[in-house]
């Protein structure tokens, strides 16, 4: 019965999100899984793991999910073909005529005492198939995950999705250090330049990087360099949250003394 409290409750804040459209953020549609196993469907593994999914690209806080009943009659289509790549002009179109920028499908492989998806991410513009990813879980965790344990475990699987899949495409978020509050040398609150908006959350841990440039056959990458970790404790609004340093504050200072830009993003 809690399996069905957490699916229903990752439902709902899809369905908030999408009747809240927030300019500037990327429009998904995701399309409703399959596979070539029917015992998955009717099980209902397809649609438990299409709200994981969902509710990763929400949880990330740039993305808004179009409504799942828009398609339906793609789902019955791709039932017919039994194929992870059935995709065509018409699911194309309709996605444009939906506003989605961006399709993902998903197609399901059944191992022994374990499953593995293939997530899809399709460029609704051109048409284009953006990249695939592989992601493979066993049956024990998607049973804790629809288990008494749900609302933890259920995370991990969002979090595994984002981090393996959506920060493929669309690499992670950095927000900005602003300055610390309080003492500048004993005080441990830090203001941070990401709020509700961005999908931060109470609890969440964040990592306190630098960012450095190394030069790499001939260009130059970005390379983190985390100096610190800290727990959100504080959403003051959409814009700005109030993270709590749990170690490395010594460096932390250091840095900020230096005038050094200091940067947090979410650790999964």
């Amino acid at each position: 019965m809690k399996s069905v409290y957490i699916v229903i409750a990752l439902w709902c804040q899809t369905l908030i999100a999408i009747s809240s459209p927030v300019s500037g953020k990327r429009a998904v549609a995701i399309l409703p899984f399959s596979s070539e196993d029917a015992g998955l469907s009717a099980s209902g593994k397809l649609k438990e793991y299409y709200t994981f999914v969902s509710s990763a690209f929400l949880r990330d806080g740039r993305f808004t999910v179009v409504e799942r009943n828009s398609w339906e009659l793609i789902h019955q289509e791709r039932e017919l073909q039994k194929s992870e790549e059935f995709i065509d002009g018409t699911v194309i179109e309709q996605g444009k005529s939906i506003g989605a920028e961006y399709l993902v499908t998903g197609f399901f492989y059944v191992k022994q005492n374990a499953y593995s998806v293939k997530l899809s991410l399709i460029d609704v513009a051109t048409g284009e198939l953006t990249g695939s990813q592989i992601i493979d879980f066993s049956s024990a965790q998607f049973q804790e995950a629809s288990g008494s344990t749900a609302s933890v475990a259920s995370m991990v699987m969002v979090n595994k999705i984002r981090k393996d899949f959506i920060y493929k495409y669309f690499p992670q978020p950095k927000f900005i250090v602003l300055r610390k509050l309080g003492n500048a040398e004993k005080s441990k609150l830090l203001l941070v330049a990401a709020g509700a908006k961005d999908g931060i959350q109470r609890k969440d841990i964040m990592e306190i990087v630098v960012l450095q440039e190394e030069i790499m056959e001939g260009k130059t990458v970005e390379r983190h360099v985390q100096v610190g970790k800290g727990k959100v404790t504080k959403i003051e609004n959409e814009n700005f949250c109030i993270v709590t340093v749990t170690y490395g504050l010594k460096e932390i200072n250091k840095n900020l003394v230096d005038s050094i830009r200091l940067y947090s993003k979410i650790s999964l």
